[in-house]
């Protein structure tokens, strides 16, 4: 009875191993099919072409054929010619080394100053713009914006005193254009803007940045500037 009991111990252990040894090859093997279903999936997605699956995949409201990412031998809806590593307009400059690319939302390769269109709506196009004149090649580009010393005074751009203004286009600053550019009967040398280190005309005490009464305050925190239209931070009370 002692030798039944051990053998029915030993048989009901062996099947306990085997269920165990069983399972674990089953979830071995779901996991293994899981993985490559994944893989699979993955590989076979990498591969699809954007320009045949029907999708708007870079959200332009252009699908497959009619987005231009699909055309001209791109075969991705997110490519364009400024970024498809191809010379699109046969100058020899390629993606962001052309000059049609300059502009960081451009997608063409073609530059505004060939393509006959007034591109940055100021009545000029080509090589009537100032954009496309003295080096620079796209009609959105001017002195203070080029990168470039275009009044040979060693100040590039918006380091240049000629670029102050948010608005300016000119590297030349009013204090040596021989233009009353401020409208005060007064210019260059003689424009108090041209004057006590300031270099725009437009400039005066109230707006140059500097403590011109020494008082330790500037501009509008300055008393003498209060006044709607003052010119001076010399404080009422110390006027005559």
């Amino acid at each position: 009875m002692t030798k039944n009991f051990l053998f029915r111990a030993q048989s009901s252990d062996q099947q306990l191993l085997t269920t165990v040894v069983v399972a674990a090859a089953c979830s071995l093997f779901v996991s293994v099919v899981v993985h490559w279903a994944w893989l699979s999936a993955a590989l076979v997605g990498s591969t699809i072409n954007e320009c045949s699956d029907g999708i708007d995949n870079d959200s332009d409201y252009l699908i497959d054929a009619d987005d231009v990412g699909c055309q001209g031998g791109r075969m991705q809806e997110w490519m364009h010619e400024c970024n498809d590593t191809m010379d699109n307009d046969a100058d020899s400059m390629v993606d962001s080394v052309d000059p049609g690319c300059a502009a960081a939302d451009s997608e063409s390769e073609i530059d505004e100053c060939s393509d006959g269109i007034d591109n940055d709506s100021d009545a000029l196009f080509d090589a009537d713009d100032t954009g496309c004149q003295g080096g620079r090649m796209q009609e959105w580009m001017h002195e203070c914006n080029d990168t470039m010393d275009n009044d040979a005074d060693s100040m590039v751009d918006s380091v240049d005193p000629g670029c102050a203004a948010a608005d300016s286009e000119s590297e030349i600053d009013e204090c040596s254009d021989g233009i009353d550019n401020d409208s005060d009967a007064l210019f260059d040398a003689d424009d108090t803007g041209c004057q006590g280190g300031r270099m725009q005309e437009w400039m005066h005490e109230c707006n140059d940045k500097m403590d011109n009464d020494s008082d330790t305050k500037i501009d509008a925190n300055d008393p003498g500037c209060v006044v709607t239209g003052s010119h001076s931070e010399v404080d009422p009370s110390v006027i005559p």
